[in-house]
């Protein structure tokens, strides 16, 4: 309900892998920790990083044309 308190405790986040951008530096607006490039993957439409963050994997799909990322 409108202006009722958040639930407490954990949650999950769900992520669209496609929406997901990376940056090779912070930016003003997102300046958290910084994540490590583990694996990539071309396949064809996109080219798939998977990437760790805070102990966690993210998978981000990124579209041709942009910077080219290598694991490490």
């Amino acid at each position: 309900p409108e202006g009722a308190a958040p639930p407490a405790g954990p949650l999950a986040l769900l992520l669209r892998s496609e929406e997901i951008r990376l940056a090779a530096a912070p930016t003003a607006v997102h300046a958290g920790p910084p994540g490590r490039v583990v694996l990539t993957t071309f396949l064809g439409g996109v080219e798939r990083c998977v990437v760790e963050l805070a102990g966690a994997q993210v998978v981000a799909d990124l579209p041709p044309g942009e910077v080219r990322w290598q694991a490490g």
